[in-house]
């Protein structure tokens, strides 16, 4: 029986990304990627750009680090027009003792209950994937908009493991712009060599 390892998954992601600080100083990474941010972007930007941005950047680390469950989070912050578009958080999950279709269920079971998900299989750099999408009332009121929660999880046998990556939208519409950017993002996620594979001779 193969216990618990932390997977080493590491993920390849563009411009359109923000690496989230998840152990050191939030208000400090805030404002150095606040800097660095409008350092590249075009025109010319006022101190409270910088302050506001940095604010923004500084409660979206608060909330990737909430649960204290995540070993990944990046921001979705395609341009300063678009703004922030979701937060990405990568969770492990204790397998140990699962296998096969048991260990796939027991994540589906993982993700938040309500509408029954839609749930396709990819293929990513870090072996098979399935993303589950799940719609979802973005209120308590009647009639109001549909959301939608998207996660994608992957098996790790090896490691007694798996691994959730999860965000969601408050708008279906926003959903379906951006979801190719987080299929793309899934698509990059794979799996550190093992140092002896890596070593020269």
């Amino acid at each position: 029986m193969t216990g618990f390892t932390l997977p080493p998954l590491v993920v390849d992601y563009d411009a359109r990304w923000i690496d989230v600080d998840l152990r050191g100083d939030l208000g400090e990474w805030a404002r150095k990627t606040a800097q660095d941010m409008l350092a590249r972007s075009p025109g010319r930007h006022r101190g409270r750009d910088e302050k506001s941005l940095a604010a923004l950047l500084e409660t979206a680390g608060a909330m990737a680090r909430q649960a204290d469950d995540a070993s990944i989070a990046l921001l979705l912050y395609p341009s300063h027009q678009d703004g922030l578009k979701a937060l990405v958080r990568f969770c492990p999950v204790d397998l140990a003792g699962r296998e096969g279709e048991d260990a796939w269920d027991a994540l589906l079971a993982s993700l938040p209950a309500g509408e029954p998900p839609e749930v396709t299989k990819i293929g990513t750099a870090a072996g098979p994937c399935r993303r589950v999408r799940q719609p979802y009332a973005a209120g308590e009121e009647s009639g109001s908009p549909v959301g939608e929660r998207l996660g994608y999880i992957w098996v790790f046998p090896q490691y007694g493991a798996g691994v959730i990556m999860t965000t969601s939208f408050v708008d279906a519409m926003e959903a379906g712009r951006w979801r190719p950017a987080l299929d793309a993002l899934a698509a990059a996620a794979a799996l550190e060599p093992a140092e002896e594979e890596v070593r020269p001779g």
